[in-house]
């Protein structure tokens, strides 16, 4: 409302005194806008943070289309054997529905199992083509085979104390995936997912190379927009699965949700979820199958956009080589200007050395009127030439100045003025570099040597305290 009321004071515009008085626009004016644009509603945004919105930018994804391409080019996978996989986080409550009540009732309540609730890690796995089946990380200490008892056929699973994805539970994962894969060094496939620590191990590496794996990373924090599962598949999923425990309440009065229900909820729903529609749209709408690296357009990166920063270490360099043509002005070098020609160039313009020019003239730019033929002027070493047959005898004697003169610039008139020039956009200050703790993640092909040589000395580098619980977990 306020820039409504700054642009409108910029341009000059009749305003009624209540405007005025509180310096924005009124509600008669805001219902007439949304009137005046039917495709413009009132919406919540959806909370996204920070990392999230800077982390995709143009770079980012640009890289990660140059690794996919680098190893779609040297494998000739096909749609079969392209994969992504990536984690989802069920609990033994249920989010509540919209429900029709009475507008006399104060507060409106539903049946939970817990406040809380308990939290069951579940890791998919897809291709373009069908799902493998899922792979369960229970909160507990010890793994049993009943656990899985009633889940969708061929699951599998692993505990640990806190129910989440470790680099141990990942390597499980990796062997679980690698037998329904049908992975081999005569048969690779690759594997796409987030570089989270977990997933990056050692041991997982060496696994996926021995196996003909191979393992690409997303950029960090755009997997909302670059991961498929994310894209087309999880969204229904919490939604089906929120239905089945909802229903399943219903159905059982009295009783409580255990994480040992949570395998019965997906196997109800993976039907519809996990369609082929579903996935083949996410794996199109990431640019992945089929391969489309210009799939994101300007408007995605528009959040990325405040954290732009021009480069104040470089310098632009102009090269005007192969921009003239055989018979157009040659830029001369400054040591082919001699005495009689131009003494001191104007950072601006453009120093000529002409023959034929009287030593007694003045050091100026002669006027076009004192050229009356072609001649050929050698200015470098190349012999570039200056063709000035058909000059007019009422050029300007400044010939290089091709300013117009009493035009109104942009800055000026006010029928430009934009709403981003009263209230521009955000823009962050120059980043601080710093080497202390973690360094930011990137894209990368894990199973290439340069990176596999990178990890490890990584690995070599923590602290004998993080190894030690990294060989623990792996171990256990």
């Amino acid at each position: 409302m306020k820039l409504a009321f700054e642009f409108a004071v910029s341009k000059s515009k009749k305003i009624s005194e209540s405007c005025s008085k509180n310096s924005m626009a009124g509600k008669d004016w805001f219902r007439g806008f949304l009137s005046r644009n039917p495709e413009i509603s009132l919406r919540t945004p959806e909370a996204t943070s920070l990392s999230r919105s800077t982390r995709f930018n143009r770079k980012n994804v640009n890289d990660f289309f140059q690794n996919l391409r680098i190893v779609r080019e040297k494998f000739k996978f096909e749609l079969q054997n392209i994969y992504n996989c990536d984690e989802v986080g069920c609990t033994t409550v249920q989010d509540c529905p919209k429900v029709l009540a009475s507008k006399k009732a104060k507060q409106v309540g539903q049946v939970t199992s817990s406040e809380r609730g308990t939290l069951v890690t579940v890791c998919f796995a897809v291709n373009a083509i069908c799902v493998i089946p899922p792979f369960f990380i229970f909160p507990r200490i010890k793994y049993r085979e009943d656990f899985v008892c009633d889940d969708p056929e061929g699951s599998n699973g692993d505990a640990y104390s806190t129910g989440w994805m470790t680099a141990g539970s990942f390597l499980k994962f990796m062997e679980h995936f690698k037998k329904y894969s049908n992975a081999s060094p005569e048969n690779p496939v690759l594997l796409i997912f987030d570089n989270h620590e977990s997933h990056v191990s050692i041991e997982i590496v060496k696994f996926a190379k021995e196996n003909g794996i191979a393992l690409l990373t997303l950029p960090p924090h755009c997997s909302n927009k670059m991961q498929p599962l994310d894209v087309t598949v999880y969204s229904p999923l919490k939604v089906g699965y929120n239905a089945a425990l909802s229903n399943w309440m219903i159905s059982n009065p009295g009783k409580t949700v255990t994480i040992y229900n949570i395998p019965t909820f997906i196997k109800s729903i993976m039907s519809a979820t996990f369609s082929q529609a579903n996935i083949l749209s996410g794996f199109r709408k990431c640019g992945i199958q089929p391969f489309n690296p210009d799939i994101f357009t300007a408007e995605d990166f528009l959040c990325s956009a405040v954290t732009d920063r021009d480069n104040s270490h470089g310098e632009v360099q102009l090269d005007f080589s192969g921009c003239l043509a055989e018979d157009s002005l040659a830029i001369p070098s400054t040591s082919g200007v001699t005495a009689t020609g131009i003494k001191q160039t104007p950072p601006n313009q453009i120093a000529v050395n002409l023959e034929n020019i009287n030593e007694n003239a003045p050091n100026e730019i002669p006027s076009s009127s004192a050229i009356t033929e072609a001649e050929i002027v050698q200015t470098t070493p190349e012999k570039m030439a200056v063709s000035t047959t058909n000059i007019s005898k009422d050029m300007p004697t400044n010939i290089f100045d091709n300013t117009p003169k009493n035009t109104p610039s942009k800055a000026t008139s006010s029928s430009l003025i934009t709403p981003e020039m009263i209230r521009p956009f955000p823009k962050a200050g120059p980043r601080k570099t710093t080497r202390r703790g973690r360094q930011p993640g990137k894209t990368k092909i894990l199973t290439q040597s340069p990176e596999k040589d990178e990890n490890y000395d990584n690995f070599q580098h923590k602290s004998p305290i993080e190894k030690t619980k990294q060989k623990i977990d792996i171990l256990r």
